[in-house]
């Protein structure tokens, strides 16, 4: 049999991690498990699931449509406070944005002012203004 090569020799890697992986947290691999065939079953099923949620939701981002975040049943209070705290940091982001949108105003206003301690500064001495 050829050596793959190319995405399959990619593939054939991950593959190879995974089974890696399955040893340490299972310790046996896949064909030496001896969970009945419908437990197979089922597990390949939820996968394909996990899968399709998986290429529907890139789909959505390469077509651009928004994808609506759903609050999750059973959040946990520490998942709430979570929630909580990003609002506010959101909330303080705006906030601060709209103040930085101020600035150029702000700047002009301080230049003027300074413009007119020079003067005073130039009166009091009793020079010509800077």
């Amino acid at each position: 049999m050829n050596q793959a090569t190319g995405i399959e020799a990619l593939v054939c890697a991950d593959i190879a991690r995974r089974q890696e992986l399955g040893v340490r947290k299972y310790g046996q691999t896949v064909a030496a498990n001896p969970l009945p065939l419908r437990a197979w079953l089922q597990h390949g099923y939820e996968e394909a699931l996990d899968l399709a949620v998986y290429l529907r939701r890139s789909m959505a981002e390469i077509d651009g449509q928004a994808v609506p975040l759903e609050p999750v049943a059973g959040r946990t209070e520490a998942s709430q406070a979570i929630s909580r705290l990003l609002d506010a940091q959101a909330e303080e982001i705006k906030r601060l944005r709209a103040e930085v949108a101020s600035w150029p105003g702000l700047y002009k206003g301080m230049e003027a002012e300074r413009d007119a301690l020079r003067a005073e500064v130039a009166r009091l001495k009793g020079g010509a203004s800077e």
